[in-house]
């Protein structure tokens, strides 16, 4: 959380305040993506993002942003992050450091 907080804190964005809470808002996912992603390549998904009718959808689309980088997300899973589970956002938050 802290690594996040500080990429958040340094592009000018909130802070995460709660780690399960706030990261299984696909939108709240997107701010940390968009910070650590490469400058304008976030456009597409945060189109998508707000186009998915549920958090789940809307989290599948940001993981598939994050794969298509490059960035292994073969243990994240949409579904447990949306749930709250801690493991799965952990997984992910290590896989984008």
């Amino acid at each position: 959380t802290d690594w996040a907080n500080r990429c958040l804190v340094k592009a000018g964005e909130t802070p995460i305040d709660n780690l399960t809470g706030d990261l299984r808002n696909p939108s709240h996912l997107l701010r940390l993506i968009t910070v650590v992603a490469p400058p304008g390549s976030t456009e597409l998904l945060a189109e998508r993002v707000k186009k998915r009718s549920d958090d789940e959808d809307g989290l599948h689309a940001c993981i598939t942003f994050l794969q298509n980088l490059g960035v292994d997300c073969e243990k994240v899973n949409a579904k447990q992050i949306a749930a709250g589970h801690l493991g799965s956002l952990l997984q992910l938050l290590f896989a984008l450091s």
